[in-house]
């Protein structure tokens, strides 16, 4: 039986497109990593870019970065891009053109023991999932956000982030185990902020 929690985190109008039906061609967009290194991959949607390396992943907003870490895991957890995408990302300059792989979906394996975390998206937003092995300790899970001026939760159980020009919001996690017949079971779960120079937050499930 395994154990998944699933997140997204959205950026707000205040960051994306204001005309409904480019929104909505927007939405539909996935979002494709490409590597820049073993360490170092990024995505980038319509009006932001992500991030994701050894340190967590950075979502950049207009002239705005808020920075999420997942506290006490593996820096050296290898990365693995999952989902060839079957068009790749083409550059050109003035020396010629080159193309670069990429991928729908891009796994950190093991950053904490038997938990592992799966970034993926779409449209101007990005999700990412944590992938439990039978018997691994969720209470493990801790994220740190950095560049947010507050956080707080809102009555649907979500995180909101407050930036200088919006917000950002962590909806609530979604958890569930998967039996080996394929069975779906939910779990209850919900954050835990805990009060620091920075904003963390525990899962609790």
């Amino acid at each position: 039986m395994r154990l998944f929690v699933c997140f997204v985190l959205a950026a707000l109008s205040a960051f994306g497109a204001t005309d409904v039906t480019t929104r909505n061609a927007i939405n539909q967009m996935p979002l494709r990593f490409e590597a820049r290194s073993g360490q170092a991959w990024v995505a980038r949607g319509m009006g932001f870019g992500v991030g994701v390396n050894r340190n967590g992943a950075v979502f950049g907003l207009g002239q705005e970065l808020l920075e999420l870490q997942f506290v006490g895991g593996d820096a050296n957890a290898d990365f693995q891009g999952e989902q060839k995408s079957a068009t790749p990302n083409n550059y050109f300059d003035r020396n010629g053109a080159r193309s670069a792989d990429t991928f729908l979906r891009l796994r950190r394996a093991q950053v904490y023991p038997g938990i592992d975390v799966v970034y993926y998206g779409q449209g101007q937003s990005l999700e990412y999932d944590f992938d439990l092995a039978p018997g691994a300790d969720p209470s493990q899970i801790r994220m740190r956000f950095s560049g947010a001026r507050a956080v707080h939760l809102n009555q649907d159980g979500a995180l909101v982030l407050t930036l200088s020009t919006g917000e950002v919001i962590q909806k609530a996690p979604v958890t569930y185990q998967r039996k080996a017949s394929g069975e779906v079971i939910s779990v209850a779960s919900r954050y835990m902020p805990e009060r620091s120079e920075e904003h963390t937050s525990e899962l609790q499930s």
